[in-house]
């Protein structure tokens, strides 16, 4: 992690890693809701459908299937409380990726890894 110095104190809930270091126990303290970050953002995707899968398998895909690859004016309403979900769309890819929930009846996305979850 890093810590941020602002105006008024620091701010250490900053917390980077990359595709090839996965830190298993803030992973398992992020999908406990012990940890929350800000931003929680991935770029080491090859393409939009692995970024949102990856979304999907950590719980954290809000958007409405009806909204996606929608301009404003294809929509039935120009709200965009329309396209949020009430709970999150978990959907399983890849048994040796993070998870909310186990996936460990799913393929690993890299060949010979193994499982995420213990």
């Amino acid at each position: 992690g890093i810590i941020v110095h602002t105006g008024g104190g620091e701010i250490t809930d900053f917390y980077f890693f990359t595709v090839s270091i996965h830190p298993t126990a803030y992973m398992m303290d992020f999908f406990e809701r012990k940890n929350d970050p800000i931003v929680f953002h991935m770029c080491w995707t090859a393409h939009k459908t692995n970024k949102r899968k990856f979304f999907q398998q950590m719980g954290e895909w809000w958007i409405d299937n009806r909204c996606i690859g929608k301009t404003v004016d294809q929509l039935p309403s120009r709200d965009a409380s329309f396209c949020c979900l009430i709970k999150p769309d978990f959907v399983c890819h890849f048994s040796d990726k993070p998870s909310l929930k186990p996936c460990k009846k799913s393929p690993p996305i890299d060949a010979g890894k193994p499982s995420f979850w213990p």
